[in-house]
């Protein structure tokens, strides 16, 4: 078996681990089988009955005919000025977080933008009771429910008019049938999306989409006004970032050419002074051996790990030691 480079190594020369001969033990789409399957989703035109009545929960004609009403007499207006953008929960893994609360006047500029860089459409997932806007790889943009409860209402404009109905969910359903008018080029419907893997891309279509127009750089170290350089003194140039082929610990990386020079692997979490709870921690962390110590290849090599490791600690805990340990950890409630 072949000795992976010491973690000094990578850090100091930006060159990949050497790869191990050992047996693989997980099979998974990469990021790029999942690139795909967003782009290959079945979707419909926002705008055919259909897809209307999947987003907003009300027959296409009926929204439609007091969605019509409503422009002509002037009180899309009132809509549109109480509107408040819900991004949907939890707030921390919208998109954009700063969208929350906000108007429609700024979620239309929002999607805008985005259906102006992106070379593919934005999503309105109907999967489910609440329905979903989405970024083209399927980040969350904001959220809302069918208006079910007011079919009746909306079958009579004119007994119904919008002010006299109190309902900020029936206000954010009439927007997004604005919004499918007004940039009904950039969005489709669609039923959901793969799940795990919109953050991913978003970041990689950003770091390329702002390295697009530049030279290749190099970095700066934390702290310092030094360039990154390798072992030669040479610095470490990037020119783009790309997914990671296989089944990798780093979610992206940041490559010059054909080879990749720096990882990136990250948690979704909030900063641990916005945390009210140990799971909100952005806490990064390789699998559990046990979920890999059923293979009958991989057992002995756990094996002679943790038995490496136990012989070089000064202390032995059990199960029940730990915990008690950690209840009467002052940090313990902090998630330490």
């Amino acid at each position: 078996m072949k000795k992976f480079r010491s973690i000094g190594d990578v850090y100091s020369t930006g060159k990949r681990y050497v790869e191990a001969e050992i047996p693989r033990y997980q099979q998974s789409n990469t990021l790029s089988d999942s690139y795909n399957l967003v782009a290959e989703s079945v979707n419909a035109n926002v705008l055919s009955p259909e897809a209307i009545e999947l987003i907003t929960g009300v027959p296409a004609d009926i929204i439609i005919n007091y969605y019509r009403s409503i422009k002509q007499d002037g009180s899309l207006k009132h809509v549109l000025n109480n509107t408040t953008v819900l991004v949907g929960s939890p707030v921390y893994r919208a998109v954009n977080v700063d969208l929350n609360g906000k108007g429609y006047s700024d979620l239309a500029l929002y999607v805008k933008e985005i259906g102006e860089q992106k070379e593919r459409s934005l999503k309105i997932t109907t999967a489910g009771t609440t329905k979903k806007l989405r970024t083209p790889s399927g980040g969350r943009i904001c959220v809302w429910a069918p208006a079910y409860n007011r079919i009746e209402e909306l079958s009579n404009p004119t007994e119904n008019p919008i002010e006299d109905i109190n309902d900020i969910n029936l206000y954010r359903v009439l927007s997004i049938v604005h919004l499918m008018h007004e940039l009904g080029n950039h969005l489709e419907q669609v039923n959901k999306m793969p799940a795990g893997i919109s953050y991913e891309i978003d970041q990689i279509d950003t770091f390329n989409s702002d390295l697009a127009e530049l030279p290749d750089m190099g970095f700066i170290l934390p702290g310092t006004n030094d360039l990154y350089r390798d072992n030669d003194g040479q610095v470490v140039l990037i020119s783009r970032a790309t997914n990671i082929k296989g089944t990798p610990k780093a979610d992206m990386a940041l490559s010059l050419g054909n080879d990749d020079v720096f990882w990136i692997s990250y948690k979704h979490g909030k900063y641990t002074e916005d945390v009210t709870k140990p799971s909100e921690i952005p806490f990064q962390q390789y699998g559990s051996p046990g979920n890999i110590y059923g293979d009958e290849d991989l057992k002995p090599v756990v094996d002679k790990f943790l038995t490496a490791v136990s012989s070089e600690s000064d202390n032995y805990y059990t199960r029940e030691a730990v915990i008690r340990i950690g209840e009467q950890n002052e940090d313990a409630a902090h998630g330490s």
